[in-house]
């Protein structure tokens, strides 16, 4: 009987518990309602609501561009590492200075040429007179 007793009284408290529980989640519920009604209420809260939509797709947008700018950077960071690394191989490894002599040799020879036109310029020119004063002297004696 006293087991009956503990029993039935554990149910009621049980049951009071759970009624006060009830009561509390009502409350809440009613809170929440009462707050979600003010929220909706908010003057331009819709446009707000927008607004940030769409500087979140915003944002999202210029994440993935910067992740694309970021993989295209390392891509570039990469190629000149590999660069580098070829241009410290010995098939390059003097290549400034051949570079330099290889172009003294080209404005040398461009200079060359230069002078060789100005030589036969001059040979033309010589020619032209002496033919000149051969036709003049030829003329003196006809």
């Amino acid at each position: 009987m006293v087991k009956d007793q503990n029993r039935s009284k554990n149910q009621l408290e049980y049951s009071r518990d759970v009624l006060e529980f009830e009561d509390t989640i009502k409350e809440i519920e009613d809170e929440i309602a009462s707050k979600e009604e003010a929220y909706h209420n908010i003057p331009g809260g819709d446009t707000a609501d927008a607004s940030h939509e769409e500087a979140m797709n915003r944002k999202n947008r210029l994440i993935e561009k910067k992740a694309q700018i970021d993989g295209r950077r390392g891509e570039v960071v990469e190629r000149i590492r590999s660069l580098k690394r070829k241009l410290s191989s010995p098939e390059y490894k003097n290549v400034d200075r051949e570079y330099r002599v290889e172009l003294i040799k080209s404005e040398t020879t461009q200079m060359a040429a230069e002078d060789l036109k100005k030589y036969q310029k001059a040979l033309d020119e010589v020619r032209f007179v002496a033919l000149r004063i051969s036709l003049v002297i030829i003329r003196k004696h006809v």
